[in-house]
């Protein structure tokens, strides 16, 4: 009564499980035990996982008990049943059937007699009993005499289950109690979290919102560019076969207008000079309108071209490029370009490129297109802005690099006609222009944002002033 007692006092698992241990050795007359339950903190239990909680060995007069409580906190230092701590199969047995099994003699009767651990051991007596609380087995005890064969007699068998039975009680109460506490740490630790994090939350709220937000403008122009993309590729198409058509018939209408005129000129001495004259007239209008079918189409299929460029994509052929190399080579083709349909334009070039820029992987021939078109721009900007002042303005277009990092940026400024306010926000629209006709599809910054935004996850932010300037700033992430 008074053991009985003593497990129904103790609700702190450790203290309990060192309690039972001394109470069971003691009143079985055993001299050594091991007390084995399932772990109280564990993920990942299955129905065979088993730990020795409690082990206890009388050593002469004395009784040593060692208890493993399993604390959540440390790693589980259980004793595999495969061992030598105890007879896996006798275990096993009681776990599967819940029935008490006694051995009087247990290196030479009964079916565990083969045992690994009985055929080293050689133990005399053994007793392994469960521990059931409302038919759930919440432990199973082990006892064994290495002095004794017959130790564990009815009277004893008899203690031992009474006892077992508040055991089981006692060992779900404690382990109830020890998750309440756990709950409670953890519930704690949560609420300090929680209020450490609630400081920062505006905070990280704000960064957060500012990240979607760029994100998602991100995600909406590609979309758009995408979208557009495959409407103007599938129209380009269709446009492009008829087009052709026509400008080769323009081509070879012009041809059939010069033999006309040459057949005609054979001929003229059978016609009389007012017929030959008004045929000579509508031929010269012939061939300048059939001319101008000619040019038109060659202008219709360059936007065609621009158009399919727009749709198209070689993201997928990425190569290690020098930024700084690719920066300069296209500073020279928008330049030479812009020579070559004006040679009296001069340009003041202005760079300052980061040496420190490593090489960055990239889709070299995209890039180089974006670039272009930018420093295409600032250079008729600044062309266009010296028509209008006097002698002394300098076109200037300056362009730099710099290493942040993380990523790279490009800066591409001219000293212009800036961008009017009502235009900034379009600019970036595929076919929106403020080039006269005939100089400008609308395409170049819409092919440029797709290049610089969509496909290599970059930013493209634009700075100006009218009659005064405007900066292309152009970041480019490292991976």
């Amino acid at each position: 009564m008074k053991a009985a007692q003593a497990l129904s006092g103790e609700i702190v698992l450790s203290e309990l499980l060192g309690k039972l241990m001394t109470i069971l050795i003691e009143n079985a007359g055993a001299t050594r035990g091991s007390l084995l339950t399932k772990p109280t903190f564990s993920s990942n239990q299955s129905e065979n996982q088993w730990v020795i909680s409690a082990n206890g060995i009388v050593e002469g007069n004395d009784l040593n008990v060692l208890t493993n409580p399993q604390q959540p906190e440390e790693e589980n230092t259980s004793i595999p049943l495969l061992g030598n701590a105890v007879p896996a199969a006798i275990i096993n047995y009681v776990a599967r059937t819940k029935e008490t099994v006694v051995l009087n003699d247990a290196s030479h009767e009964g079916i565990f007699k083969k045992d690994p651990y009985i055929q080293q051991n050689q133990p005399k007596s053994i007793l392994c009993t469960p521990l059931l609380n409302q038919g759930q087995l919440t432990g199973i005890i082990y006892l064994e005499n290495n002095l004794t064969t017959v130790a564990f007699t009815a009277d004893r068998l008899t203690v031992l289950q009474m006892l077992s039975g508040q055991a089981a009680i006692a060992i779900t109460n404690a382990k109830l109690y020890a998750e309440v506490n756990q709950l409670n740490q953890n519930l704690e630790q949560a609420n300090q979290q929680l209020a450490a994090y609630s400081e920062t939350l505006e905070q990280k709220v704000e960064e957060r919102t500012a990240e979607l937000k760029t994100a998602q403008k991100q995600i909406v122009a590609s979309e758009k560019l995408a979208s557009l993309g495959a409407l103007t590729a599938g129209v380009a198409h269709e446009i492009r076969n008829p087009l052709n058509f026509v400008t080769s018939l323009a081509t070879l209408s012009e041809d059939l207008t010069s033999e006309i005129a040459e057949q005609i000129d054979r001929q003229s001495h059978n016609l009389d000079s007012e017929s030959l004259e008004l045929i000579n007239e509508n031929l010269t209008y012939l061939k300048r309108n059939v001319s101008e079918i000619n040019e038109q189409g060659q202008r219709a299929n360059s936007i065609i071209q621009s158009m399919l460029l727009h749709a198209r994509s070689d993201g997928s052929n990425r190569q290690k490029t020098d930024i700084n190399a690719l920066v300069a080579q296209a500073l020279q083709l928008a330049y030479h370009s812009i020579r070559a349909k004006d040679k009296t334009f001069n340009l003041t070039i202005e760079t300052d490129y980061d040496k420190s820029i490593e090489e960055l992987d990239v889709a070299f021939s995209d890039l180089s297109r974006a670039l272009i078109n930018i420093i295409d721009n600032a250079c008729y900007a600044s062309h266009i802005k010296q028509f209008k002042m006097t002698s002394d303005f300098t076109p200037t277009v300056s362009i730099t690099t710099k290493n942040l990092g993380t990523a790279i940026e490009i800066r591409i400024r001219d000293n212009g006609i800036g961008i009017p306010k009502e235009n900034q926000q379009k600019i970036f629209l595929p076919f929106f222009t403020t080039k006269p006709p005939g100089q400008g599809t609308g395409l170049g910054l819409s092919i440029t944002h797709d290049i610089i935004v969509g496909q290599h996850r970059g930013n493209l932010e634009v700075q100006t002033e009218p009659e005064n300037y405007t900066e292309f700033i152009i970041t480019l992430p490292k991976s």
